[in-house]
């Protein structure tokens, strides 16, 4: 990932984040990547209030791999950029640093633009691929 991030999300860890074995549950951690990418995709305004008739994205694919186990109390920052714009898709890189530990995790969304109306994937459309460039700084 470069030095520059499309956005960086803030997260507080709560207690309640961790599971049994002591640690921030991986499935709460892919909810932080959400927030992450729902985050950069409202700053691009590809997300909208009107989700039942208007395209918006839709997750098709999302990965983390953990480095560090990760504790209450913590604060984890999320830096997030998108490597790819394809067509129809996008493809997100995730990185979480916490600010006690370093790089905890690192993480990939793919996402599609998907048209309710219709019910299939439609073309990203040229503003939102500008929009994505100009907070890449392409």
């Amino acid at each position: 990932m470069n030095e520059q991030y499309g956005t960086e999300t803030k997260i507080k860890v709560a207690w309640g984040d961790m599971d049994a074995m002591g640690h921030v549950n991986n499935v709460t951690f892919i909810k932080y990547l959400e927030n992450a990418r729902v985050e950069y995709l409202e700053k691009v305004q590809l997300i909208n209030e009107d989700r039942i008739t208007k395209i918006g994205p839709i997750l098709l694919q999302i990965t983390c791999r953990y480095f560090k186990p990760t504790v209450y109390p913590d604060n984890i920052n999320i830096k997030s950029n998108v490597t790819k714009v394809g067509n129809t898709s996008i493809v997100m890189q995730h990185e979480a640093f916490s600010e006690k530990l370093g790089k905890v995790a690192s993480g990939e969304s793919v996402v599609v633009l998907y048209d309710p109306l219709k019910n299939e994937k439609c073309t990203i459309p040229e503003e939102f691929k500008l929009a994505i460039a100009k907070i890449e700084g392409k």
